[in-house]
C-alpha cells in the first residue's frame, strides 16, 4: 500500500518529556524534491481517498500529525489544493468504515454526491462515513479530523448514519468543532493515563451535537435500515470465526428476508463480500499483532479461507501486500524501550487499529 519513498518520510518526533506522553505520528514531504511530493502525499492518504491532481512543478508540500488515542485518532493537517474521490471500488479495497468529523481551520472544501453539494468553511463541522462514496475539491487548507470507529458510538449509529455527508452549522456543531481545536492544542502536553478521560469527553460531545434533522426524523425508513445494518455488521464482527456465519444465519438472527439483507449491504459490496473483507481485516490484525505464532495457513483456515493460495491472493488484493509481509514487517517490538520514538507505525496502521 505504501511506497518506499513514503516509508522514508513517515517519521515520529522524539518524545521530549516522557514515554507516557500520548503517541503521535508525523508525516511530511517538504524535504522531498517537488517532483516526488505529490506521489508521497497520494500514497499516504490512500486508505482514506484517492487524489486526482496531477504532479505540479510547484510541488505539493504537506504536513500531517496524528494523535493515537487508542480508540480514536485525531489528525491535524496542512495541505495544498487538490481534487479527490472515494468511490465504491476504493471503499471495497480499503475496508475502512470509520466516521470522520472534519473541522476546517483555514481554506474551504466542496464535496459532491448525487443530489447534494456541501460547502465546508471554518466554523462548520462536516460529518462523513468512510463506508459511503465521496468526491470533491479543496483549496489550500488547514484543519482537523477525528476518526471515530463505528463501535465507539454504537448507541448513536442510526443518527450518525443519517447525518452522513452533512455540514453542521448549528451552535452544537460549532461547539464540537471548537472542542476539536482545543483538544488539538492540549494533546501535546497530555499523557496516556488521560486517554480514558479524553475518550469519555469526546463521546459526550459527539452525543450532544448529533441529532437528525426534522426531515430525517419524518423519514423513518432511513434510521431503521441503518439500525438493521449496524446489527448485521455487529453480528458479523462477533461471529467472524464461526463456520455457520453466512446469509442464512444473519437473516434468521435478525428476522429479515434475504432480499432485504442484500439491499442493506448493497453499498458495501454485498453481504458475502463484507464478511470476507472483515475476516481478511481480522487476519491482518492478528498477523500484525505478532502474538499468534501459528502458521499463516491455520490463521486463514480459522477465518474460512481453506485454500492458502486463495487467502494469499485475496489478502494482497485487499491490502496491497502479502500476509507474510505483515508478519515479518509490521510486528511491534516485543520490549519497547522507555524512549521509543516510533510507537505508532504508519498512518494506515493507526487507522486499521481503531475499534
Amino acid at each position: 500500500m505504501f511506497s518506499t519513498t513514503q516509508r522514508a518520510i513517515e517519521t515520529r518526533p522524539p518524545l521530549a518529556q516522557s514515554p507516557k506522553l500520548i503517541r503521535q505520528y508525523h508525516f511530511t514531504n517538504r524535504h522531498l524534491p517537488h517532483a516526488l511530493q505529490y506521489d508521497a502525499w497520494r500514497d499516504m492518504v490512500q486508505p482514506i481517498m484517492e487524489l486526482d491532481a496531477e504532479p505540479s512543478a510547484a510541488g505539493y508540500a504537506v504536513e500531517i500529525k496524528a494523535w493515537d488515542l487508542g480508540r480514536l485518532a485525531l489528525t491535524r493537517s496542512t495541505t495544498p489544493p487538490a481534487t479527490f474521490h472515494r468511490d465504491t471500488l476504493h471503499i471495497r479495497s480499503k475496508g475502512l468504515d470509520h466516521w470522520c468529523f472534519v473541522a476546517v481551520k483555514t481554506g474551504s472544501v466542496e464535496t459532491t454526491r448525487p443530489g447534494r453539494t456541501n460547502q465546508i468553511y471554518p466554523g462548520t463541522l462536516f460529518i462523513k462515513s468512510l463506508h459511503s462514496p465521496l468526491a470533491g475539491s479543496k483549496t489550500e487548507t488547514s484543519g482537523l479530523c477525528i476518526f471515530v470507529p463505528r463501535d465507539f458510538c454504537r448507541e448513536r449509529v442510526g443518527a450518525l448514519d443519517a447525518a452522513d455527508d452533512t455540514v453542521l452549522c448549528s451552535g452544537l456543531g460549532r461547539l464540537l468543532a471548537a472542542y476539536l481545536v482545543d483538544l488539538d492544542r492540549q494533546l501535546r502536553r497530555m499523557t496516556e493515563d488521560e486517554i480514558p478521560s479524553i475518550l469519555a469527553a469526546t463521546h459526550a460531545m459527539i452525543d450532544a451535537c448529533i441529532a437528525p434533522t426534522p426531515d430525517r426524523l419524518a423519514d423513518a425508513s432511513a434510521p431503521i435500515n441503518a439500525t438493521l445494518l449496524e446489527r448485521a455488521r455487529e453480528l458479523v464482527q462477533t461471529n467472524l470465526l464461526s463456520p455457520t456465519l453466512g446469509v442464512d444465519e444473519i437473516c434468521r438472527t435478525l428476522g429479515i428476508s434475504r432480499s432485504r439483507l442484500y439491499r442493506l449491504f448493497e453499498d458495501l459490496g454485498g453481504v458475502v463480500h463484507y464478511i470476507r473483507s472483515r475476516r481478511l481485516l481480522d487476519a491482518h490484525r492478528v498477523l500484525s499483532a505478532g502474538t499468534d505464532n501459528r502458521p499463516i495457513v491455520n490463521i486463514a483456515a480459522e477465518r474460512d479461507f481453506l485454500d492458502p493460495a486463495d487467502f494469499s491472493r485475496a489478502f494482497k488484493r485487499e491490502f496491497g501486500y502479502s500476509p507474510r509481509e505483515v508478519r515479518l514487517g509490521l510486528r511491534p517490538p516485543s520490549q519497547p524501550q522507555a524512549n521509543n520514538t516510533e510507537p505508532v507505525g504508519t498512518f494506515a496502521d493507526l487507522l486499521y487499529r481503531l475499534h
